[in-house]
């Protein structure tokens, strides 16, 4: 996920995001082809000191400078895409909602700046069985009614089947651990 973001460098070969090799970008360009994407880290990774609806603004006021009836009308796009109401959203912290509204409200503010690829890290991790698979149904259904590419990290290769075209499976990741002292 970090190499389709230029947040990491290939051992070896090449990666190429729209077109576009992300380790070669000057900043601005890097920033552009960033604004395209948008990210999903496991469990949502929303900020605690933050409502909900404050983490779905989030990207629209560090990002742009957009006034408040702007500001909700793409954020309520995001959310229908969801099936979710602005409304729906609740205004307190991450600790004292559901798993799943977290879930929605991550996915939604990924999809604020209406990208044409989202990365989703472990989408539905942490949800119970059928909360799971709404999730997933979501990924489906956004997938079929907008062009939209996902990249998905994922242990669960059954679900994402549903959501997905290809599922390429990838070995286990040997790391090295060096011991010091």
């Amino acid at each position: 996920l970090g190499l389709a973001l230029g947040a990491a460098r290939p051992g070896a070969g090449e990666v190429l995001v729209h077109g576009q090799s992300p380790l070669r970008l000057e900043r601005a360009e890097l920033f552009a082809l960033r604004a395209r994407i948008g990210y999903v880290a496991q469990h949502g990774a929303l900020l605690g000191n933050l409502t909900l609806y404050d983490n779905l603004a989030l990207p629209l006021r560090w990002h742009r400078d957009t006034g408040a009836a702007e500001s909700a009308r793409l954020m309520a796009r995001a959310c229908a895409e969801l099936e979710l109401e602005l409304d729906e959203v609740p205004r307190v912290q991450p600790g004292m909602a559901s798993a799943e509204m977290c879930q929605l409200v991550a996915l939604a503010r990924a999809l604020v700046f209406d990208p044409v690829l989202v990365i989703l890290d472990e989408p539905g991790a942490g949800l119970g069985g059928n909360a799971a698979r709404e999730y997933w149904r979501l990924l489906s259904q956004l997938r079929s009614r907008r062009t939209l590419a996902l990249l998905i990290a994922t242990s669960d290769a059954g679900s994402a089947l549903a959501a997905v075209d290809r599922v390429i499976n990838l070995p286990p990741r040997t790391e090295h651990v060096r011991v010091r002292g």
